[in-house]
């Protein structure tokens, strides 16, 4: 399916479920209502209805008889035909009986004789009685006028009847004999099961319950034969549907059970356990030598669970015989292979064939004889062979087995036509089709309709008057709700005639306050057949009338015109069928015209607005309603109050409805406000009040203004306030209980929805267990299909995010973090990696310990979050490498330094010889980035990439939960134990956490960020690539990093690229974030100018200080980088002094309090960083103590050589030790290029010439060694 489509599809989908819906409570509306009509009274309108033979106005002129109502109907415009014994012209006068036929060639003296007419006061020929004018229709006991006499469903009370509804049908409350149809009356009626008067009760056991249906499971009542009864049908919750405990055996199935026989024996397919006795069910069934819960064979047990090996009379793989037992000189040897004998491609004696195999179907079966029925063999198109030809002993002479329906006609069957269908001439009695019953004659009576023996119905017997006929035909009862031959409709009701035929109703009509204006109204209605219509209008207070007729559809809208403003009129529509059976159906209703827009004539309206006219519109306002709870159920519906909570608002606008019938066993589900109180249920609507204020039609005509209703007059009528779902008068959840305060899901009156939170998780319990756990379909897939991709598509994201080489290691590292964790503290002595660029250590990497000369690997390690690694060794000579992607080991660029600012003892690969035992080594190694000069489009690529990893790396972990849910088992539990251990190692090998500041990309022309822009992070020194992000798609990025001096490149297609000043983060004495804001101008990118350094500084040599062992001979020695300028990105915290005078100048107020925090917080700042800058300070004391005690050394080797005039060794200059600016001092300018190189160049001078300074008496300096 396109998406294109899509959009059509779902519309016309819409469109057919609305439709479908619609005409379901059309047609269950219909006789719903007409049946809430039928017992009422004659008298059932103030007018004369001209067209139904009733006197419904009472006035005892009946249809066109009565002349005030209608005189202008349509109906008695027409004349009698006089000669087809119909009241033409709705008279009650029939052909001759009419004086429009007195003139009649028929109707003459030398015609037939004149039918009787009724009402005459004479009884003539055809009559039962004629009283004359006192011949009536809703008198009891009186002649109808009709002529006949009363009678039971003559819609008339008469002596001796309790009730009339009109009709002789039993089942609707009124019985055939016009006896009240009550449960309890000790009389069976129609639609009970039961009735004995005073003894039915709900609390005797086995007696007929009060509603009049026979004791049954699910009646609360322990009846005889029940084992249980907890009042329902729900199977599983102890007691089951059958009213016998939850239990294996009870011939229900519930959950954890595969099947339930009602017994608990073995070996009739379904176990004493409940589970399906099958090869592959795990459990070993009789006829079974093994199960090993599958059916795959060449695993022991074979797909038919038998042992699979020799003797076990099956060939199983690698056997080419197999004869039940381990005998030789059978023909099949004691190892199963073929010895002379069948298969071995010689005709032997008792043999008809030998092929040299044996391979049944293939012309010669295993036993050496001829393919063929009767080998008992069951070859391809046998469905039995029991090694004979005879029939009658369950397999036929054609091997097919012999049961109904395979065509064959076996013993004590009368039929069988090949097939097993119960609606043709030769069924199985009504059998179900697989109990393999026999093959008999269909009739009539014997329960099943066949259509090839023309039965419309069968109901087991040949009875005639139950509605299947003793030729199994439709017997035709109006009202039994099945719509026979001769009806159209069943039962009778609205839009149903007590004849079942559908009658014409008018089912919709209004007039849209929206389409009405100060001159014209639009009346819309819809009839439920095709019909023509008359629509009548005049105004309420007589005068201004207006008809159109020969209106004809089914669907109806007419705009009636030239009407007058302010003035309310009143509407009839009459639907009529100028067919048989010529039925008419009125209905009446009202509307009210606009005024014509006038500031001051007490009504808002139009364009009119509380400040251009305040004396006609109210501001609007809120009234905040609440309501008490329903009460009871009274006459079909329940009642209740409601309240503003806000009583300034004067306003009745959003009123809640007051009056429902939700809970009262009706069938509209309706509720109603105080402006329409009662409920029609015929129509399930409103009945509307008028007038009325709050309405929100302003009916002036009837003295309501803005004055005297604001609701509806000083407000446009536009304006409507919606109803929440706990102030609508409906059971929106179904729990039963409605709206505020009776639900308790409605904290307050203006929460929208009923549900609360345990009634969410139980509909998603509910539709969890329906629809996925207890689904087969789900668990099939879920165990062929979805667990083993979750594993594969998890397993090949992961293992992308690193070698597989180094996975040992890495699970290695993970299972012992837990155990390092509890001596971490305890331990001070650590190697660090770290990036010889940025200086931040390097994570994850792995540092192995390998045999000098061997070359055997002693240990492996993987460092910490912090770089952190260590070993501890026994005497011997060893060495280290370092493996870590995107790094190089050893590095080239730091090879000559033994020293790199706070890492001291740097390790590049040399050998390290170990004298003592329990050694702990810790180098500081230093690792290379690599360059990374990945091209744009892979950069985007590898992003997008990413964020799939993540994506199905996260979702494995619930996605796994969910299967291991569905289907619970050893399998499920460890491919969630597998996802769970997968996803940490996703996590701590391949997430990367978002900072927690960022930097913008951004367009110069617009300031608009710019996604997907690529961002590039430079070492100044080497100009080194260090690192390459993209923006996301808020455009932000961000780069960690040590303290170095770095730039920044920024480009995206279509713009210049941008390169930043330099980032100086030399005095940083922590990792930092760079997060500088970017702006980039359209154009076209220019090439790249950033090269990399060829090689790194030399170093000053010198001799390693004792106790470093396999340390390079260099130091190096480098000037400081400037300090920060003021261009610099990251801003120094305050002052302490600045600090000092927030607090003395600080008054209080709000205000000063929030600037005490802040002070607090940046004194607590300043606090940690004065913690590492002392860290640093005694890192520095040490290594210059350190430096003087190789400086002495080399003087007194210089001076005992007696060398003249000694050269001193280089020292640092004072820079180069200078502890770092506290943050509390202000830094020093930074001088010119030239000066500082000029004051550089000259404290190296001066350093060649100032003596060392010699260690401090008895404090020697601590060794510093590899080996912590």
């Amino acid at each position: 399916m396109t998406t294109k489509n899509q959009p059509k599809i779902l519309f016309f989908f819409s469109l057919n479920l609305s439709l479908a819906i619609g005409w379901f409570l059309l047609s269950w509306s219909l006789p719903v209502s007409q049946a809430a009509n039928v017992n009422v009274s004659a008298c059932v309108s103030s007018a004369e209805v001209c067209n139904n033979a009733v006197d419904d106005d009472c006035d005892n002129l009946i249809d066109c008889n009565d002349s005030s109502d209608c005189s202008a109907s349509f109906y008695c415009t027409l004349a009698e035909d006089c000669t087809n014994g119909i009241d033409d012209d709705f008279d009650t006068n029939i052909d001759c009986a009419d004086d429009d036929c007195s003139n009649h060639p028929s109707c003459g003296s030398d015609g037939p004789p004149a039918d009787p007419i009724c009402g005459n006061g004479i009884e003539e020929q055809g009559e039962e009685c004629d009283n004359g004018a006192q011949n009536s229709n809703v008198t009891p006991n009186a002649c109808r006028t009709t002529c006949r006499f009363y009678d039971c469903g003559d819609h008339v009370v008469d002596s001796g009847e309790e009730c009339d509804d009109g009709n002789v049908s039993g089942g609707d409350g009124c019985s055939a004999i016009c006896e009240e149809e009550i449960c309890g009356d000790d009389v069976l009626d129609t639609g009970e099961q039961c009735d004995n008067g005073a003894q039915n009760s709900n609390v005797t056991p086995n007696a007929c319950r009060t509603n009049c249906l026979s004791a049954h499971c699910s009646d609360n009542v322990l009846d005889t034969g029940e084992q249980c009864e907890d009042g329902n049908l729900v199977s599983g919750d102890g007691c089951d549907s059958n009213c016998t405990p939850t239990a294996c055996g009870n011939g229900i199935r519930t959950t954890g059970e595969s099947c339930d026989d009602g017994n608990l024996i073995n070996g009739d397919g379904c176990s004493a356990i409940c589970i399906l006795e099958e090869c592959g069910n795990g459990a070993l069934n009789p006829g079974e030598s093994c199960d090993d819960g599958n059916i795959l064979s060449g695993d022991g047990c074979s797909s038919v669970c038998q042992s699979e090996g020799c003797g076990n009379n099956q060939v199983d793989p690698g056997e080419s015989c197999d004869d039940g037992n381990l005998v030789g000189g059978d023909g099949c040897s004691a190892v199963c292979r073929l010895e002379e004998g069948c298969g071995d491609g010689g005709l032997d004696p008792g043999e008809s064939c030998d092929d040299g195999n044996l391979i049944n179907g293939d012309g010669c079966d295993s036993n050496c004889t001829q393919t063929a029925c009767g080998n008992s063999l069951v070859s391809s198109g046998e469905q039995c062979d029991d090694g004979n030809l005879v029939s009658g002993d369950g397999c036929s002479a054609v091997c097919a087995f012999e049961q109904c329906g395979n065509g064959v006609l076996n013993p004590g069957e009368s039929c069988d036509d090949g097939n097993i269908n119960v609606s043709d001439s030769c069924d199985t009695q009504g059998q179900a089709p697989n109990t393999n019953g026999p093959c008999t004659l269909t009739f009539c009576g014997d329960g099943l309709p066949q259509t090839v023996n023309n039965e419309q119905c069968d109901d087991g017997n040949n009875a005639a008057g139950d509605g299947c006929s003793v030729t199994c035909q439709l017997e035709s009862i109006c009202g039994n709700g099945v719509v026979n031959a001769g009806e159209q409709c069943d039962p009778p009701g609205f839009g149903c005639s007590v004849t079942c035929q559908i009658q014409l109703v008018i089912i919709f009509h209004e007039v849209p306050n929206n389409l009405i204006t100060t001159t014209s109204a639009v009346v819309n209605w819809q009839t439920n057949l095709a019909s023509t219509a008359v629509l009548e209008w005049e105004k309420a207070s007589g005068g201004g009338e207006g008809l159109v007729d020969n209106l004809s559809g089914t669907n109806y809208n007419y705009t009636i015109t030239g009407l007058e403003p302010g003035v309310r009129y009143n509407y009839t529509i009459t639907a009529s069928r100028a067919q048989l059976p010529f039925d008419q159906h009125s209905v009446s209703g009202t509307f009210l015209i606009l005024f014509e827009e006038s500031c001051g004539d007490g009504i808002c309206s139009g364009s009119e607005t509380p400040v251009s006219c305040p004396v006609d519109c109210v501001e609007e306002c809120n009234p905040n309603w609440t309501c008490t709870s329903f009460g009871e159920c009274v006459n079909g519906v329940r009642v209740r109050e409601c309240t503003k909570l806000n009583p300034a608002c004067l306003l009745d606008i959003g009123r809640p409805p007051v009056v429902t019938d939700v809970g009262c066993g009706g069938i509209c589900n309706i509720a109603c406000d105080a402006c329409a109180p009662n409920i029609d249920f015929n129509t399930c609507s409103c009945i509307p009040q008028i007038p009325c204020c709050g309405n929100r039609i302003c009916e002036f005509d009837l003295n309501e203004n803005t004055a005297s209703c604001p609701t509806d007059c000083g407000l446009l009528p536009t304006l409507r306030l919606a109803l929440t779902a706990c102030l609508d008068g409906l059971d929106n959840d179904g729990d039963g209980l409605i709206d505020y305060p009776a639900d308790p899901a409605c904290s307050k009156p203006t929460d929208d929805s009923e549900l609360n939170f345990a009634e969410v998780l139980e509909n998603l319990q509910e539709f969890l267990a329906n629809q996925i756990l207890n689904n087969p379909l789900v668990e099939q897939v879920n165990q062929t299909l979805a667990a083993p991709t979750l594993v594969a598509l998890t397993v090949i994201n992961t293992f992308a995010t690193f070698s597989f080489f180094n996975f040992l290691s890495y699970l290695q590292y993970f299972f012992t973090q837990p155990f390092a964790a509890l001596f971490r503290r305890k331990r001070k002595k650590w190697g660090v990696t770290y990036n010889s660029i940025t200086k931040q250590p390097v994570d994850l990497a792995i540092v192995r310990l390998y045999k000098k000369g061997t070359g055997q690997l002693v240990q492996s390690r993987v460092t910490d979050r912090q770089g952190r690694y260590t070993f501890i060794v026994e005497p011997g000579e060893y060495y280290l490498t370092v493996t870590k992607p995107k790094f190089d080991f050893p590095s080239s660029l730091l090879k000559a330094k033994i020293e790199d600012g706070k890492f001291l003892d740097l390790y590049h690969g040399e050998n390290i010889t170990v004298t003592d035992r329990n050694v702990v080594i810790t180098a500081n190694i230093p690792l290379d980035p690599k360059d990374d000069n990945t091209p744009a489009r892979q950069v985007v690529l590898q992003y997008y990439l990413r964020k799939i990893q993540y994506a199905i790396s996260f979702s494995a972990v619930p996605l796994a939960a969910v299967s291991m849910v569905i289907s619970p088992g050893a399998l499920t539990f460890s491919l969630f134990g597998f996802h769970c251990l997968l996803y940490v190692l996703f996590r701590r090998l391949g997430y990367q956490k978002p900072p927690k500041s960022w930097g913008i990309i951004y367009d110069k022309t617009n300031n608009k960020s710019l996604p997907h822009a690529i961002t590039r992070i430079y070492d100044k020194q080497y100009n080194k690539l260090l690192e390459t992000r993209l923006t996301d798609a808020k455009g932000r990025y961000a780069f960690l990093v040590d303290n170095n001096v770095y730039f920044l490149t920024a480009d995206k297609t279509g713009y210049k690229t941008s390169k930043s000043q330099d980032i100086n983060l030399v005095t940083k004495g922590k990792e930092t974030v760079v997060d500088l804001n970017i702006g980039l101008e359209k154009g076209q990118a220019e090439a790249a100018t950033v090269q990399p350094t060829a090689s790194a500084p030399e170093a000053i040599a010198v001799t390693p200080p004792p106790g470093k062992v396999g340390l390079p001979a260099a130091l190096s020695v480098q000037p400081l980088e400037p300090q920060l300028t003021e261009k610099s990105a990251l801003t120094a915290r305050p002052s302490l002094e600045d600090l000092a005078r927030k607090v003395s100048d600080v008054e209080v107020s709000r205000q000063s309090l929030e600037e005490l925090l802040k002070t607090k917080k940046s004194l607590s700042d300043l606090k940690e960083d004065l913690g590492e800058q002392i860290d640093q300070l005694e890192n520095l004391e040490e290594k210059v103590e350190t430096i003087t005690e190789q400086v002495t050394e080399k003087i007194e080797q210089k001076e005992s050589e007696s060398q003249p005039a000694p050269v001193p060794p280089p020292t640092f200059s004072p820079t180069e030790v200078q502890p770092p600016a506290s943050p509390t001092q202000k830094p020093a300018a930074t001088p010119p290029a030239s000066s500082q190189g000029q004051e550089q160049t000259s404290s190296a001078a001066e350093s060649t010439t100032t003596p060392p300074t010699p260690p401090k008496p008895n404090n020697p300096p601590p060794e510093k060694s590899i080996f912590g």
